[in-house]
């Protein structure tokens, strides 16, 4: 975002010496460092000090050696208690003025960390302590926090943390949410979160404050843990600060406490145009999908074939992958009933369930809007064979060295623009799909997350396998995979409110088997695909047109000779078609 950059750049022009002017009238920062050093020492000598005692100075050597960008020829080392002196030129971020110097955070002020009492001893909460934790760092406005939530007792703060954060100490958030900062306001104590630092002379905070939000993005690349990346007190406390003299600070903090609140409040509006952009172009994209799949998109053609010869022509094939391979399908039936046959619109049509071996059902009232009388309903299980996907193989990190399968999860979905996935992070080895075993998703199916937090839908390009967290639909016929994938876009919202779970909803196999599915006639599927294919690209911060496109072939054939294909997954027999007139297949023109 625009605000966000801008805010960074005036943030790097601060500590940098480039925002406010530099007065040769200034004491030297060296002279602020020495009142800080003195103080530190202090502290230490009547033991009101709790932090690290390590001492260490950052100083300029004038030796010939030119600098990035301050142009002043010299090197840097690191003068410490144990009388060392090694270089750290290497270290310094950036160039700054003569009269700066670097420091170490930790020689600046204390780095203290926070502590959480015993939930279950109620003598350490709801006392008068302020306590806070991550979480409340979300809600600070402005520069200062005073309290959080939760309040702990003296006794609670003494067990754990022995005295309070002193006011006018900076808190950083260091677990979750690394960066979050505030000034605390008044004394208060901190959560394991979070880390303080209690400057050892007060008037540098409100510069150490601006200071530490430009220097976050390197801290956050010190960050340790995987899972839940953190930063700890000798991490923080080795970090590298630009001191300019006491005079400059308070004119660099004076120039930014005019600049930033002007840039929060474009960043506001920069946000609320973003969000009224990001509704209008999710509102018109489901726009477009609904009246795709109501049949107002494309005109019903008198020559189109009607959509139960094309749900014939799928059943047939479901016949033929049943005969090669040990496969359950479904053959129930949704039909109009007998007196609402016909091709046009009827409000008051019925439809009625047959499945063998049961009386028919009317399930008109399942059913959620009314379609065109050359369009027909069917359950999303008629349409092709729908499988889950597994995490067995992930159990074993072995299974993804050197493998030549792609394995995708939604995540890998959600950062792929466009219809088509063809992989993801992690390739998985051939011994592990046997031993699992994996079902093998062929090229043309469609796969769907099961969790409505993580929402996709996308056609596979190439043949892979998926995890647990999703479905995958193997249509019985490649010719119906791309209004697959649109009406499943559309049906999205209305899938996941048959969602059940209390910890993490989702969408169990039957359950999503049992969507009602439109379906139009061949021929108008291709023409509203093809108008979709044109909209959709055209909606504000939607993929370009280029990667809603299909592979060129579109026939399972296509997928045969790929390799670790399972046998249900390979080339279904197609019926033969040029003899039957009303088979819509002979109506399907070149693709282009």
């Amino acid at each position: 975002m625009i605000a966000a950059r801008l805010k960074l750049s005036v943030l790097q022009a601060a500590v940098r010496g480039k925002l406010a002017h530099q007065d040769i009238r200034d004491e030297p920062a060296v002279i602020l460092l020495e009142r800080i050093d003195a103080a530190r020492t202090g502290r230490y000598n009547c033991g009101t000090s709790k932090g690290s005692i390590r001492s260490s100075r950052i100083v300029r050597i004038h030796d010939g050696s030119p600098t990035a960008e301050d142009g002043i020829s010299c090197r840097f080392v690191e003068k410490n208690d144990r009388g060392d002196e090694p270089d750290v030129t290497g270290e310094i971020p950036f160039g700054v003025p003569p009269s700066w110097e670097w420091a170490r955070l930790e020689s600046l002020g204390m780095i203290l960390g926070g502590h959480t009492p015993r939930r279950d001893n109620p003598d350490f909460w709801h006392g008068d302590i302020p306590w806070l934790t991550s979480s409340d760092m979300n809600e600070v406005s402005g520069k200062f926090i005073y309290s959080g939530k939760e309040y702990i007792t003296e006794r609670g703060m003494k067990v754990y943390q022995k005295s309070m954060i002193p006011e006018g100490s900076i808190v950083y958030c260091a677990v979750q949410g690394i960066g979050r900062i505030a000034i605390a306001g008044n004394p208060l104590c901190t959560s394991n979160q979070l880390r303080s630092i209690a400057p050892y002379v007060s008037g540098i905070v409100p510069y150490l404050y601006y200071c530490l939000i430009e220097r976050t993005p390197h801290i956050r690349s010190m960050a340790r843990g995987e899972i839940h990346p953190n930063i700890n007190s000798g991490v923080l406390g080795q970090t590298l600060v630009p001191i300019p003299p006491l005079a400059e600070q308070k004119r660099i903090v004076a120039r930014l406490d005019r600049i930033l609140p002007l840039i929060d409040d474009y960043a506001a509006m920069e946000a609320e145009m973003t969000d009224i952009e990001s509704r209008f172009s999710v509102s018109l994209r489901e726009s477009f999908l609904q009246t795709a799949v109501h049949g107002k998109l494309t005109a019903q053609e008198t020559d189109d074939d009607p959509a139960r010869f094309l749900l014939d022509h799928l059943r047939r094939s479901r016949r033929n992958i049943v005969a090669t391979s040990r496969f359950i399908a479904d053959t129930s039936r949704i039909v109009r009933a007998a007196n609402h046959v016909g091709r046009l619109p009827d409000e008051r049509c019925r439809f009625l369930e047959d499945v063998p071996g049961r009386p028919a059902v009317d399930v008109t009232d399942d059913l959620p809007f009314e379609i065109p009388g050359t369009w027909e309903w069917a359950r999303l299980s008629t349409l092709g064979q729908i499988i889950k996907g597994s995490c067995r193989a992930t159990e074993n990190p072995d299974n993804f060295i050197d493998g030549n399968i792609p394995f995708i999860s939604a995540f890998d979905i959600r950062r792929n623009p466009g219809m088509l996935v063809s992989g993801g992070e992690r390739m998985i080895t051939e011994r592990a799909v046997k031993r699992a075993p994996l079902r093998i998703v062929p090229a043309d199916s469609v796969v769907f997350s099961s969790l409505p937090e993580s929402q996709c839908t996308a056609v596979t390009a190439n043949p892979l396998c998926i995890n647990n967290n999703l479905f995958a639909i193997i249509p019985y016929d490649t010719v119906i995979t791309e209004y697959l994938y649109f009406v499943l876009l559309q049906r999205t919202r209305e899938i996941f409110s048959r969602a059940t779970g209390s910890a993490m909803k989702t969408i169990t196999l039957q359950n999503f088997k049992l969507t009602p599915v439109p379906i139009p006639p061949l021929s108008e599927q291709r023409r509203m695909v093809l108008r979709l294919k044109r909209l959709l690209p055209l909606i504000p911060g939607t993929v370009g047109q280029s990667t809603w496109s299909r592979r060129a072939s579109t026939n399972l054939s296509s997928t045969s000779s790929a390799p670790h294909a399972h046998p249900a997954s390979r080339p279904l027999p197609t019926p033969d078609r040029r003899l039957s007139r009303s088979d819509p297949m002979n109506d399907i023109p070149a693709e282009t």
